[in-house]
């Protein structure tokens, strides 16, 4: 090992010597080789740290399975998608990768999986253009969405039969098991076209809600004809301003939780918008996540640049359940399996944490890894 060390450093030193043009490329590759080497899954909770999962990097955007065992990452480089176990950090063997032809395809780091069925997705561009690969079950290829241009969020309802995607004010619903495109919605709301940001499906699969992560408007359709059901706006003097970071249909029927970039917490339904939670004061979010079966809400919570939390709160009252020290890294997405008992963090490396959620929330021992 430290032959071949010396050896690379050589190479470094005589290529910078020699061609000083191609020094920044040299040293750029190098640092991202070595960031790739080191990068992983790891907990952080319990004090527990498993074995790291090649493939892990930077700027993913993880997906939990709907029972926590699995956790799904698709690195823009290496572009692989990697399933790994959450209990013990196993990395599933045997999984094939998309394919264009004979050309590979390049990841863009974002992924969904369905709550209740084996089925999950992954967006990249191949030698055909942008598109949305979809696996369903871990045994099988993936097939092609040609979702394009690039959807900048998508979701997959509880059973996996359809996709949504958002882009450019167009919602389209995707059947899966036909692997064809089923309708395209109109993603204007409140003369505001919708351009992206958080998707849910009702538990049913009948509903699909988005939200908007700059405008802050939300729309709620129905599924099979498209109608427009619901249309609201996050007040912007509430939201900072800003637009959402996450939703989802709460088991409470006809009910959807909001989370806002500003630390605001809204229930919406027939009603209309409630407030639960005001924004703190020079609070912002980085990430959140819903899990619509215990009815909790973790924000990762921004009071300065370095200065970070994850808070979790009861959505209908708004009450804070539990504050939990500042995770490593530098988290920017957040996932979550339905009920509440596994999350990950996803920034510099990807973490898991398992808090024993229903019955000692707020009592949860941390240790930064």
């Amino acid at each position: 090992m430290a032959v071949a060390a010396a050896l690379g450093l050589m190479t470094v030193v005589l290529a910078t010597a020699l061609w000083p043009d191609c020094a920044l490329w040299v040293l750029c590759t190098v640092y991202e080789w070595a960031h790739y080497q080191v990068s992983g899954i790891k907990y952080w909770g319990d004090g527990q740290t498993v074995t790291p999962v090649d493939g892990a990097c930077p700027h993913v955007q993880p997906a939990l399975s709907g029972d926590g065992a699995r956790v799904a990452v698709a690195p823009h480089w290496p572009s692989v998608l990697v399933i790994a176990d959450t209990a013990t950090g196993e990395v599933l063997t045997g999984l094939s990768q998309p394919a264009d032809g004979d050309k590979s395809v390049v990841l863009f780091g974002r992924t969904a999986w369905s709550a209740e069925a084996d089925v999950f997705a992954a967006a990249g561009e191949g030698a055909s253009g942008d598109a949305v690969w979809l696996w369903q079950g871990t045994r099988r290829p993936p097939v092609c969405l040609p979702a394009r241009p690039t959807p900048l969020s998508f979701a997959l309802d509880g059973a996996g039969r359809r996709l949504a995607t958002v882009t450019r004010g167009q919602l389209a619903i995707w059947d899966t098991e036909a692997v064809r495109r089923e309708r395209t919605i109109k993603a204007v709301v409140l003369g505001s076209p919708i351009s992206g940001g958080p998707i849910a499906f009702s538990a049913d699969g009948s509903e699909v809600v988005v939200a908007d992560s700059s405008s802050g408007v939300l729309g709620w359709w129905l599924v099979e004809t498209g109608r427009l059901l619901r249309e609201a706006q996050l007040p912007s003097e509430a939201s900072g301003g800003h637009g959402a970071v996450a939703v989802g249909f709460l088991d409470q029927r006809g009910v959807v939780a909001v989370a806002d970039m500003a630390g605001g917490l809204w229930t919406w339904s027939s009603e209309g918008l409630t407030a639960t939670r005001a924004r703190g004061p020079g609070e912002g979010v980085l990430c959140a996540a819903i899990c619509p079966a215990s009815g909790w809400a973790a924000l990762l919570i921004s009071e300065a640049p370095r200065d970070y939390y994850i808070a979790v709160f009861d959505i209908r009252s708004g009450r804070r359940a539990g504050r939990f020290g500042r995770p490593p890294g530098r988290p920017r997405h957040m996932a979550a399996s339905r009920d509440g008992r596994v999350f990950a963090l996803a920034g510099d490396t990807v973490y898991l944490w398992r808090p024993t959620w229903a019955s000692e929330v707020g009592h949860v021992r941390t240790t930064q890894q």
